[in-house]
């Protein structure tokens, strides 16, 4: 009790009792301002009084609870679903009774905020949001057919059901189940206190389980739940065939980019950018790729996806940077007159604290200049941090290394950033080049983008180039330089030489 000065002027409270009337204590309010609860203030004080009670009493009742189910069939306490082990061994007793006309599907759900709702709201609320969703659960399958239902984690609830095909095709009634499981999820959770509409993950996975046990196919399904997008409300898929290959092969390619870098099975070819007037080799831009053992070639997108959710982004483009610098070395050492050569970078690796020390050394190291390279960037990859990509930029361009802003007029293009951006070269995306023969607009477009980088005194370069009738087109618009299939296809170093030894990479003996 407060005794010295304000004082308290106002002060309400609640006995907290036990399962056996005695008190255990008050819930009360204090204030220095006098003031009386009106009936909305009352209730919901009352509310909160339950809610503590609820706290205070709840581990000895859970306890209890929880000790009576494990002596019956180790379910869990709160939905009643069985526990992780015994999910998997019903599973196979279902299975072991297999009939025709059967298919079997896993179902794999997710409470994605439930550690928020936990530490914002309390333990009982999220223990009710449990309780609510894995009923409305139960009642989405309660008429699917066999199935089992159980609780594998404090966030995930389990569900293998097996469906009579001769009602129809299985896909087709899957897709119907999933409807309506949406239907009876979809809502807010009613609670003492509040109404919450928890955020929901939902993977639904096939498998014949001729090969893999329920529990590894159980894991497949986490695995897609994990990947689906994070939005609020309910997400779901179902997965079919082609996506289950899809993302484990994924799945694999991540595991192994890490090892197949250490390796080097990763490797460059260079493509040719030609000049537009004199048709000779003015440029290459290195490539990478990667031939998977057991995959085969996976596209250059896939490589930095996986890479990014791997945080392997900086160390490949590390080894990126490593690889044709050594290669630009070493046809130097040959005597050859290497023309600029254009990586790409991504803005985690750009905007690296590490990432201009790095370049510079490594130049030095090669005793080569910067004016041997050129790097490409995207601008989405600029928007998050504009001022210190501008300062990295011009770090990077006082040791001769130009730039390119790459696939220039895809997607939100801001004219503003060609008049701050340090950049040389503009490069028109392969969209704008396909069409600029048979579509006006298109050709409009082009020609317009290459009157602008003109005027700003910035070159550029058409990508994806394919026809000679486009060419003719693109030196009519003035541009610079001219980069696809026409020419040439990106070449490894060898085809590169061979192609080019006489006419563009000439020996200076």
């Amino acid at each position: 009790m407060v005794t010295g000065k304000p004082y308290i002027r106002f002060y309400a409270g609640a006995v907290i009792r036990g399962n056996d009337t005695l008190p255990l204590g008050t819930f009360c309010i204090m204030d220095q301002v006098p003031r009386t609860l009106c009936e909305q203030e009352r209730q919901s004080f009352l509310s909160m009084a339950k809610i503590v009670r609820q706290e205070v009493i709840q581990p000895e009742e859970v306890s209890v609870h929880r000790m009576r189910s494990q002596l019956k069939e180790n379910r869990d306490p709160l939905t009643n679903a069985f526990l992780s082990n015994t999910f998997f061994e019903k599973i196979n007793q279902v299975l072991s009774k297999s009939v025709n006309n059967l298919e079997y599907y896993v179902l794999c759900l997710e409470f994605s905020d439930i550690e928020y709702i936990e530490n914002h709201y309390g333990s009982i609320i999220a223990n009710k949001v449990i309780l609510e969703i894995s009923a409305r659960l139960k009642r989405g399958i309660s008429k699917v057919g066999k199935h089992v239902f159980g609780r594998t984690e404090n966030r995930h609830l389990g569900v293998f059901i097996a469906l009579n095909i001769a009602q129809g095709p299985g896909v087709k009634l899957i897709n119907e189940i999933t409807s309506q499981l949406l239907a009876c999820l979809a809502g807010p959770v009613k609670t003492s206190v509040y109404e919450i509409t928890p955020n929901i993950n939902m993977a639904i996975i096939q498998d014949n389980f001729k090969v893999s046990a329920p529990n590894d196919v159980y894991l497949m399904a986490k695995l897609f739940v994990k990947n689906l997008p994070q939005k609020p409300g309910i997400n779901s898929e179902v997965v079919t065939d082609d996506v289950r290959k899809n993302v484990l092969m994924k799945y694999e390619l991540t595991l192994d980019l890490s090892q197949n870098l250490a390796q080097h099975k990763l490797h460059i070819v260079y493509q040719p950018k030609i000049d537009a007037n004199n048709e000779r080799l003015a440029g290459l831009e290195a490539l990478l790729r990667w031939d998977h053992h057991k995959h085969g070639l996976v596209s250059p997108p896939s490589i930095i996806e996986i890479a990014n959710k791997s945080n392997l982004t900086y160390e490949l483009e590390k080894w990126i940077f490593k690889t044709v610098i050594n290669q630009i070395k070493e046809w130097k050492d040959q005597g050859f007159d290497v023309p600029r050569v254009s990586i790409n970078v991504t803005g985690v690796t750009l905007q690296h604290k590490d990432f201009v020390n790095f370049v510079s050394e490594l130049l030095n190291q090669s005793n080569l200049s910067g004016e041997n390279l050129d790097i490409e960037i995207v601008e989405n990859s600029l928007f998050e941090n504009i001022n210190a990509v501008i300062d990295i930029m011009n770090q990077l361009r006082k040791i001769g290394i130009s730039f390119s802003l790459d696939d220039f007029g895809t997607g939100f293009s801001n004219l503003a950033y060609l008049q701050v951006l340090p950049i040389n070269y503009l490069k028109i995306d392969k969209s704008f080049i396909d069409n600029i023969i048979q579509d006006k607009h298109a050709y409009a477009m082009c020609s317009g983008i290459i009157s602008l980088a003109n005027g700003l005194g910035l070159q550029t370069v058409a990508e994806g180039v394919e026809s000679e009738f486009q060419i003719i087109a693109l030196r009519t618009m003035r541009c610079n330089f001219i980069q696809g299939y026409y020419y040439s296809k990106p070449l490894r170093v060898i085809e590169l030489e061979r192609k080019y030894y006489n006419e563009s990479l000439i020996k200076l003996t």
